[in-house]
């Protein structure tokens, strides 16, 4: 740029290369937040460099984001204590993953159980206890220790409300229809 001035592409070759340059220093940035367990960090990069130039290294960095989708979405499951509010993020998290690979088993396992999870105990939470021990149950058939138990405390909490409430009825055979009272003697 500065011998020949005139030369017309000089100028596009220069940021070309100040571009590459840069995607290379973001990409090393990230393996390395990467390899030191700084996933959120290296997941922000690994988003950047793909919104920058989606074919450098584009295996790899499919494959870290991917992995850091999976490894984030988890540690909300699995955050001590539980938080119900990390859910829809860990589902979001899996959706991403699953966009990356949309067959993949462990990912597609992960949004369903945060799903099922979310809409159990949004019903749990409305006073819906038949409709939260359903999809509550679904994701306990799977996975027990779910949230850190918080499945089971729900589920169990929804299964005594709900048999109070049939009681209230005088439904105590759970089939729809009252129980006879016995008859004065």
């Amino acid at each position: 740029l500065i011998r020949a001035p005139q030369y017309k592409d000089a100028r596009l070759r220069v940021s070309d290369l100040r571009r590459s340059q840069d995607v290379e220093g973001l990409f090393a940035e990230a393996e390395a937040d990467y390899a030191e367990g700084r996933y959120v960090d290296s997941l922000s990069k690994f988003e950047q460099l793909q919104a920058l130039d989606i074919n450098y290294q584009a295996s790899t960095v499919k494959d870290r984001l991917f992995a850091l989708y999976m490894q984030l979405g988890r540690a909300a499951i699995e955050h001590d204590p539980p938080l119900a509010e990390l859910v829809p993020q860990a589902a979001d998290y899996f959706t991403r993953a699953l966009s990356l690979r949309p067959r993949d088993t462990d990912a597609a396992l992960e949004q369903r159980l945060t799903g099922l999870f979310t809409e159990g105990y949004t019903r749990y939470q409305q006073g819906y206890w038949n409709d939260a021990i359903t999809s509550l149950r679904a994701v306990y058939d799977v996975r027990p220790g779910y949230m850190g138990g918080m499945v089971l405390t729900a589920l169990y909490d929804a299964y005594i409300r709900s048999g109070d409430e049939y009681r209230k009825q005088g439904d105590l055979g759970f089939d729809g229809g009252v129980v006879p009272q016995p008859a004065n003697e």
